[in-house]
């Protein structure tokens, strides 16, 4: 199995990604030469049913941590505390490492119903069957490839970078729009944006989509981010503060808390 998710690296990293359909594609059938596969038909937006739920994920980053049993344990203590959905990060292209840490995550998530998020790695991702979706930055494999290879019940997040980004995604049926608010020193993100809250705001009166927001979120700044966003639909993404706490479970009930108090209520536009 390792050997074979390595040949799926290879090619993917290989793969000329500017050859590539453009994201608008999602709305008619075409082919996938590039993947050796037969016709597929790009799932439209009305054929599929939203499952996430939002509020509060949870990004790991290997580096952090000793071994395997402090990346589960770590994991599973935010996920007790009030995380809502998990994403993978693997920067140093360790996968024997994570791919064991995801499918042990599976099995021990199953009970809370907590999706995983495998970032980037698409073919991966479809290869594996043990992530619920995937998220996809600008310079990732369109959404249009990535839906048809993952299925019409995946979870696709998607990083947004520009007003064009945004308004592009409007014809897309991602799950949501990652968001970066503020410059992230310690962590590496894949948005060349930062937004700001200005920028996060005028997103949300925009788009149709919910939105996650990222980069440099933290309990000092939480209340300002999550009254620019929707309370039924919307959730921030933490790294910092969840992942380098030395117990991830109080952090993430104390963040729940504060998010369930200053989370806006729908605005009419």
């Amino acid at each position: 199995m390792i050997l074979q998710l390595q040949n799926f690296e290879t090619r993917y990293k290989l793969k000329e990604r500017s050859t590539v359909m453009s994201s608008r594609c999602c709305m008619r059938t075409s082919t996938l030469p590039i993947f050796g596969t037969e016709s597929r038909r790009f799932f439209s937006c009305s054929n599929r049913k939203k499952s996430i739920n939002l509020p509060l994920h949870l990004v790991t980053n290997r580096s952090c941590v000793q071994n395997e049993d402090v990346f589960i344990n770590k994991v599973l203590r935010a996920v007790k505390g009030g995380v809502s959905c998990v994403q993978i990060r693997d920067q140093k292209g360790e996968w024997e490492e994570t791919l064991n840490s995801i499918f042990r995550l599976k099995k021990h998530l199953k009970p809370f119903n907590v999706p995983i998020i495998l970032n980037d790695y698409v073919e991966i991702a479809s290869a594996i069957r043990a992530v619920d979706g995937v998220h996809l930055g600008q310079t990732d494999l369109p959404y249009c490839h990535a839906r048809a290879l993952m299925g019409s019940s995946a979870v696709i997040g998607l990083t947004v970078d520009s007003w064009e980004d945004v308004l592009t995604a409007q014809n897309l049926d991602v799950d949501y729009l990652g968001v970066q608010v503020f410059p992230s020193e310690r962590t590496k993100l894949e948005s060349k944006k930062v937004w700001g809250l200005s920028g996060l705001r005028a997103i949300r009166q925009i788009s149709r989509h919910s939105l996650v927001a990222i980069g440099g979120v933290d309990l000092s700044n939480l209340k300002s981010v999550t009254q620019e966003l929707d309370s039924n639909r919307d959730g921030v993404a933490m790294v910092g503060d969840l992942w380098r706490s030395d117990d991830p479970f109080e952090v993430a009930k104390k963040v729940t808390k504060n998010m369930s108090a200053s989370l806006r209520k729908p605005r009419s536009l």
